[in-house]
């Protein structure tokens, strides 16, 4: 379950919506209500896992397996404007295949995959940040950087617009065109799903 849902900002302890488990910064249970609680009590059995963690551009970056070459993200704009949910009716892949429609690898385009990519428009620097929440439903930070994310809300409600309608014409049978970075998302992802076939 999600520990943490602000995309920003800081908080004094973690806590769990579900189950109301709470935890410390680094991750120590603290407490359960009583009808949830751990029946043998607090314990490090209980903390959340360690997870590998780095800092890039001014975004914390973390991997639940072993810890992975760190993305190119280039030059962001160091004042951070804010950030932007918006919650989209599609599959995250979905989302992803329309962020890399357009596009190839530039130094004003950048994809880190499998989830983020950072842009520049104009005098701003856009990293977006799609989270699968369910089969179709995916929320996408918009992190807007050298300006206000205000600027970037009638963008983002494009994304969710043809997103929505990209995913309707896949549940209709039309698939994804294999061009560009679409292409070599699905390669990546092919590769993924047979490496850990036993898994997934």
């Amino acid at each position: 379950m999600q520990v943490v849902g602000a995309p920003s900002g800081n908080c004094e302890a973690l806590r769990c919506r579900f189950h109301g488990w709470t935890y410390d910064l680094q991750g120590k249970f603290l407490s359960a209500p009583p009808p949830v609680a751990p029946k043998d009590g607090p314990s490090s059995a209980h903390d959340l896992p360690s997870l590998a963690m780095s800092n890039v551009a001014g975004l914390v970056l973390f991997t639940l397996g072993q810890p992975a070459a760190l993305p190119e993200l280039g030059r962001v704009a160091k004042a951070y404007g804010g950030t932007l949910a918006t919650d989209i009716a599609c599959n995250w892949k979905v989302c992803v295949e329309h962020l890399l429609a357009e596009h190839a690898p530039s130094p004003d385009f950048i994809w880190a995959w499998p989830l983020l990519t950072v842009r520049r428009a104009g005098p701003l620097s856009i990293v977006e940040q799609v989270v699968p929440h369910t089969f179709l439903r995916t929320r996408l930070f918009t992190h807007v950087f050298g300006g206000p994310a205000a600027a970037y809300e009638q963008a983002a409600a494009t994304i969710k617009h043809v997103c929505e309608h990209l995913q309707a014409d896949r549940a209709a049978g039309s698939p994804a065109e294999e061009v560009g970075m679409v292409a070599a998302f699905h390669t990546r992802l092919a590769e993924a799903y047979a490496r850990d076939a036993g898994t997934t």
